[in-house]
């Protein structure tokens, strides 16, 4: 459900993203008591600028347990909490792929799909707004590449509900098997920088949606 007119502030820690909702700015600002909180443990990614109930500016902030949807008043408000989350969380690496297979058992459906690879793991994406379909430790994998000209990967024992072979149609297939290889070692270049207590200087979104 979309929350209207409403203020948030963004508090990080290393290891969590979270968002408090004020009645309004002046109880932020006096640190007044908050109507709500939501704390987003395991970020795995960002995708933005997709059109949901007549909203563009939009922002889908992807975490292991839940997703959540902003949307903002201006294009400028909207990049303004990309830079920060970048900046404080990391970026995550993407492919935009095609699911041409995938174990019976997977939540994952045959079609478009992005693949968000962070160090040690990824997952995919599918749908608008964005719904987490898998997530997988690289390590936990049997194996992965391109096969005729297919990137394909299997799920070991380990990867719960993940565990099969997918087959993903892709043109970039090399490029995301270096990726996945030097995201294994902890290597990308995408490291997250030094984290900040306290980002309540923002502009607030107009609307957030929590979506599981």
């Amino acid at each position: 459900i979309f929350i209207n007119n409403s203020f948030f502030c963004f508090l990080l820690s290393p290891d969590c993203l979270h968002l408090q909702l004020y009645r309004d700015s002046k109880d932020r600002y006096k640190h007044g008591q908050t109507k709500a909180s939501l704390s987003l443990q395991h970020f795995l990614g960002v995708e933005s600028g997709f059109t949901l109930d007549k909203e563009s500016n939009t922002i889908a902030i992807i975490c292991q347990d839940v997703i959540v949807v902003l949307a903002f008043d201006t294009r400028e408000r909207l990049i303004q909490w990309q830079v920060k989350i970048s900046t404080n969380l990391g970026d995550d690496i993407q492919y935009l792929i095609l699911v041409s297979s995938a174990p019976s058992k997977a939540k994952v459906s045959t079609g478009p799909a992005r693949m968000h690879v962070q160090d040690h793991r990824f997952c995919l994406t599918t749908g608008v707004p964005p719904r987490l379909a898998g997530l997988w430790e690289i390590g936990h994998l049997r194996r992965y590449g391109v096969v005729d000209n297919r990137f394909c990967f299997e799920g070991g024992s380990q990867c719960g509900k993940g565990e099969g072979l997918y087959v993903l149609v892709t043109d970039q297939g090399d490029e995301i098997t270096h990726t996945l290889k030097v995201a294994s070692q902890g290597k990308l270049v995408t490291k997250r920088r030094p984290v900040a207590r306290k980002l309540s200087a923002l502009d607030s979104p107009r609307k957030l949606s929590p979506r599981p």
